[in-house]
């Protein structure tokens, strides 16, 4: 019953829709009655939190939230991926597919429920090849073969998931394995429908053989290196050097004893270790000036990996920013920091990312609880 509300959260849904989504063919003699008692158990159930089954002319509508239901989260997400490109778009649907956790409503059975599940099993998986489709435009072939090998036996008659897998093959510099991978799938079809592969892939397989320009490898774009130059001949400081490194190093002084200094030739001396780039920004806390906000930075920052669309909301774009560093190693520096409320929003989500921070003052008592790791150190 919750589920048959919940796909149409915020609209009316009639009686006997619902009669038909719960039980299909098997609807309860007195179905009218038992509908009831289910939405009277639902209403308990959702006593003080922010849901509501309310009657409407027509029918019921369960008020809630949409970001609060995985369900549109994940056509949220994807629908503003689509807007955007690149890396962005990419962030996004991974965002969007993470949201997964197995076959949706695992365990549950009536025809209406059924062909729902089927259709979201259909879209998650198109929302899937989407997201090879960009890694592949963004030169991250070298990680894909293995995944869509298993994929490809999974769904071993899909043309659009099998030129992937040739691609990644090919742009892996394993041709011979490429053209053996059309050929599987050309067998395949063969034997279980009696066609041969759509012309796009026939295509496809041609440019593989002529080893065409239109198949190889994207030219790698440059990652962000915002990091300012460092002092020269900088010396000294190796204990301090050492404190940085972790997954949020603070470091702490006052005004002119070089902590900025110190965290950019950090950065140099690591540069190697972040492949994905590095970010920078001056918050600007201690000038005569307002300092930066975090709004502000992440506007900056999402320019700088690539992101057209950026959100007006501080916390949209903050979550934007988080995404788009999902599986990135990087660098972030964020130099004069003074308020949890410039520095909070631009700390990465996942590991992978360091990020090194100064200040005048202690800012241990605000970290969030993921950050306590890092360390800080009195310039």
């Amino acid at each position: 019953m919750l589920a048959a509300l919940l796909i149409d959260a915020n609209q009316v849904v009639s009686a006997d829709q619902l009669l038909d989504r719960a039980w299909g063919d098997a609807v309860p003699r007195q179905g009218r009655d038992t509908l009831y008692a289910y939405l009277s158990r639902l209403r308990q159930a959702f006593r003080g939190l922010d849901v509501e089954i309310a009657r409407r002319s027509g029918g019921y509508v369960l008020n809630v939230d949409p970001e609060t239901v995985d369900l549109h989260r994940f056509h949220r997400l994807v629908a503003r991926g689509r807007a955007e490109s690149g890396a962005a778009r990419l962030a996004l649907l991974d965002e969007a597919v993470a949201l997964w956790r197995g076959e949706a409503f695992a365990g549950m059975g009536t025809p209406w429920l059924d062909s729902v599940r089927e259709d979201l099993a259909e879209e998650r998986f198109g929302v899937e090849l989407d997201r090879v489709d960009l890694r592949l435009e963004l030169g991250l072939h070298g990680e894909l073969a293995t995944e869509l090998a298993a994929a490809v036996r999974e769904h071993p008659l899909d043309e659009r998931l099998a030129g992937q897998f040739m691609l990644a093959l090919y742009r892996s510099g394993r041709q011979a394995e490429a053209l053996a991978a059309y050929q599987g799938l050309r067998d395949r079809l063969a034997d279980a429908l009696g066609v041969d592969p759509v012309p796009e892939v026939q295509r496809l397989h041609t440019a593989l053989l002529r080893q065409a320009p239109e198949v190889a490898p994207p030219a790698a774009e440059r990652p962000p290196a915002q990091v300012p130059g460092g002092v020269p001949h900088f010396v000294g400081r190796a204990e301090a050097l050492r404190e940085l490194g972790r997954a949020v190093s603070v470091v702490v002084g006052t005004g002119g004893v070089g902590k900025s200094a110190l965290i950019v030739h950090w950065a140099h001396l690591h540069g190697d270790e972040f492949p994905d780039g590095q970010l920078y920004v001056n918050l600007r806390g201690y000038d005569t000036a307002e300092p930066m906000t975090a709004s502000a930075a992440l506007e900056g920052f999402l320019r700088a990996l690539g992101v057209e669309r950026i959100p007006v909301d501080v916390d949209e774009r903050a979550a934007l920013y988080r995404s788009t560093l999902a599986g990135r190693r990087m660098v972030v520096l964020l130099d004069n920091a003074r308020s949890a409320e410039q520095v909070r929003p631009l700390l990465p989500g996942r590991h992978g990312c360091v990020v090194l921070v100064t200040s005048r003052d202690d800012l241990a008592g605000w970290w969030p609880a993921t950050a306590r790791t890092g360390s800080r150190w009195g310039a």
